[in-house]
């Protein structure tokens, strides 16, 4: 399986950059691997299996046999004029999805939980600039915090921070 050539670029935030052609609409049967603009095409957003952190997301290095760094972004729909879409993986499949959790030593910081109406698995996905790339935020958090490549509680862990 082979994903999409999509690219994550962290702009203060995770944003896609495109080497085809910009995505008025993802394909939910495509799969999209993940990066960041500071950490290159040498790593890609992953989700981690087992112990404490078990279904934490994690920026890990690229590996091509590695499903959970195959995600497919699905429409969910329009509120207020914006499109959100939901992030799964290959690894966890559709019935999971990547959200932010609420509080405590992980606030801010995402994971796959169970596909459901929380505005934690809304995802905006603005273009930045004229160019393909693309910011990522959610209606729980509002455009005021994007999705981080890294910062969190430890540098390899995906977190919303304040948009800039």
């Amino acid at each position: 399986m082979q994903p999409s050539l999509v690219r994550v670029l962290a702009l203060l935030g995770l944003t896609f950059a495109s080497v085809s052609s910009l995505h008025a609409q993802w394909d939910p049967t495509q799969t999209y691997r993940l990066y960041t603009r500071f950490q290159g095409d040498t790593t890609s957003l992953d989700v981690i299996e087992g112990g404490a952190d078990d279904k934490d997301l994690i920026v890990n290095p690229a590996d091509s046999n590695d499903t959970g760094q195959y995600w497919r972004i699905t429409r969910i729909g329009v509120i207020s004029g914006t499109t959100y879409w939901r992030l799964s993986n290959v690894l966890l499949g559709n019935d999971m999805a990547s959200d932010v959790y609420n509080g405590g030593p992980k606030n801010n910081l995402t994971h796959m939980v169970p596909a459901a109406p929380f505005t934690g698995q809304y995802y905006d996905i603005a273009q930045i600039g004229s160019g393909p790339y693309y910011r990522l935020t959610t209606l729980f958090r509002t455009p005021t915090m994007s999705l981080e490549g890294a910062g969190g509680a430890t540098t390899d862990r995906p977190c919303l921070k304040p948009t800039g």
